[in-house]
């Protein structure tokens, strides 16, 4: 019965998958039918799966041009400011949701307005129930009902790829990142260290570097990559990879291309030694647990290690290219 009633509220809501597949044969667009399923795709209501309505019958309209339609039915600045003042917490969140993962949190069906910011559940909850996020799952236990979370498709997508491009483009590192990922291309690793030490020392704007904290730097500057260079590479961080867990992995979408394996170390742990022996640590645990081997399985060809220690907005790098051809 439960399942009867969904789809008779999805109905109302938005169209079912059946209804957009007769769509797509009666406006010939057979042939852009998957591209059409990933922009607009991916809601749950219920136990059906359905379309954004606004925008199936906009791209219909327009003959199948994609465009984020729904998005642009109203401004999204107070998306972007919440997400820009989310504490450390909810950036790595957004990180995960971002790389295409999901993460969970408690379900709150009342979110108070002037409480979104106070914990990432909040925040998570107001975007969940105003639709820029959706529900692969809810669990139920007498202590809570947690919900797991994801953005649902291209189109939502874009709302927090242009959050984070907003916040790069404000404090003066974007055309960094820009240059960091043609150095990275290429290989330059003095030009990479040259950048990356000038990206710690802007603070990357919303992800001040105070005092020995540099994991605010990190998430940061995944951040970043996954929005700016996932057109190269596919990103993934704090993942197993080899033997151990690999702080950050970058996988070339072109053999051609480098791939990436940075590890992060802090000064904390070595208040006796410096900054070099620092990296070096760091270098040291790449090799020894073996982090370029995922990439080589992925198709890598030449790989780029990198060591890196942070005391601060101090910074050492120590780095090491193989080429397996």
């Amino acid at each position: 019965m439960a399942s009867i009633v969904s789809k008779s509220y999805a109905r109302h809501f938005g169209f079912t998958v059946p209804e957009v597949k007769q769509l797509i044969q009666d406006y010939n667009l057979v042939s852009i039918e998957s591209q059409i399923e990933s922009w607009y795709n991916g809601y749950i209501f219920g136990e059906t799966e359905i379309y954004n309505p606004w925008s199936i019958l906009n791209l219909l309209k327009n003959q199948g041009t994609f465009s984020p339609y729904w998005m642009n039915t109203s401004g999204n600045d107070l998306v972007k400011e919440i997400l820009g003042r989310s504490g450390i917490d909810a950036k790595i969140d957004l990180e995960d949701l971002m790389a295409g993962q999901s993460i969970t949190v408690p379900l709150q069906e009342q979110v108070i307005f002037q409480e979104i910011e106070n914990t990432p559940a909040n925040l998570w909850n107001f975007l969940y129930f105003t639709g820029y996020l959706k529900a692969i799952n809810i669990r139920y236990s007498d202590e809570a009902t947690l919900v797991e979370l994801k953005i649902p498709n291209v189109e939502v997508s874009r709302i927090f790829w242009e959050s984070v491009q907003y916040w790069f483009s404000q404090s003066k590192s974007l055309s960094l990142l820009q240059n960091l990922k043609r150095s990275l291309i290429e290989g330059e690793v003095i030009e990479i260290s040259k950048i990356l030490r000038r990206l710690c020392d802007y603070s990357l704007s919303y992800f001040d570097v105070s005092g020995k904290e540099p994991e605010k730097f990190y998430h940061g500057l995944v951040l970043g990559l996954i929005v700016s260079f996932s057109d190269t590479w596919h990103i993934r961080s704090n993942r197993e990879s080899g033997l151990g867990r690999c702080d950050l992995l970058m996988s070339p979408k072109n053999p051609d291309h480098f791939g990436i394996v940075m590890e992060f170390k802090t000064m904390d742990a070595y208040e006796d030694s410096d900054l070099l022996a620092c990296a070096q640590d760091a270098m040291n645990q790449i090799k020894k647990r073996q982090y370029e081997k995922e990439l080589l399985a992925e198709g890598a060809t030449k790989i780029l290690k990198m060591g890196i220690g942070f005391l601060g907005k101090r910074l050492e790098i120590l780095s090491e290219i193989s080429d397996s051809k």
